[in-house]
């Protein structure tokens, strides 16, 4: 009987499993399997820029206050001309590192929850063929905001319609989708809006 179980290998998860570590308690982490974090924006989106605390600067910061310690001049330029990628995946691999180091009460689990029920002393949760209780659970399994798809020819030749074509682009900024997310990035820029269309993916398959 665990104390909690957090389902869900995202940012919010990582935050809940760390800070039911830190307080001791039995704690089981369900990640989800490849096939729910292929789905997740944690997978996709490589670079985040828009909130507080994940800029590249803060690292940077630290990093180049170390070498000047050790007037290592050259490291300096080297390493203020360097771009990071600042994104959840990063976090969330540092969780992971911490809790496999640090907390031996918290188990960490691969593996899609296909069942949750309440029962009087708590939470019963299935993964694969295992029944797993708990006396509370926490459900951090995101939202993914709706993604553009692209009608394309895979390798096979057949068509695929998937947001995977656009986002080697959004991470490279070569194409934006979010208005909301990235609209600072064309800020006296000139820029091209494509729009949304209803039409039927048999009207679209020639251009």
């Amino acid at each position: 009987m665990y104390n909690i179980i957090i389902i869900g290998g995202g940012i919010g998860g990582s935050a809940a499993v760390l800070r039911a570590a830190q307080n001791g308690m039995q704690a089981l982490w369900v990640l989800g399997s490849k096939k729910t974090r292929k789905r997740s924006r944690s997978h996709w989106v490589k670079n985040l820029d828009n909130i507080v605390g994940f800029h590249e600067d803060i690292i940077k910061s630290q990093a180049i206050k170390t070498l000047k310690k050790y007037k290592q001049e050259e490291a300096i330029t080297f390493l203020e001309n360097e771009h990071y990628h600042i994104n959840n995946r990063i976090l969330i691999k540092n969780t992971i590192q911490r809790i496999e180091m640090g907390f031996p009460n918290v188990k960490i689990m691969e593996g899609e929850v296909t069942y949750l029920k309440k029962t009087d002393f708590g939470f019963s949760v299935r993964i694969g063929d295992e029944n797993i209780e708990g006396n509370s659970v926490v459900l951090s399994t995101g939202v993914m905001d709706k993604q553009p798809h692209i009608l394309k020819q895979n390798k096979k030749g057949e068509w695929e319609e998937t947001p995977k074509w656009i986002y080697p682009f959004a991470n490279r900024e070569q194409v934006l989708y979010c208005i909301r997310c990235e609209g600072h990035l064309t800020k006296n820029d000139s820029v091209a809006v494509l729009g949304h269309s209803n039409r039927r993916k048999q009207d679209l398959q020639g251009y």
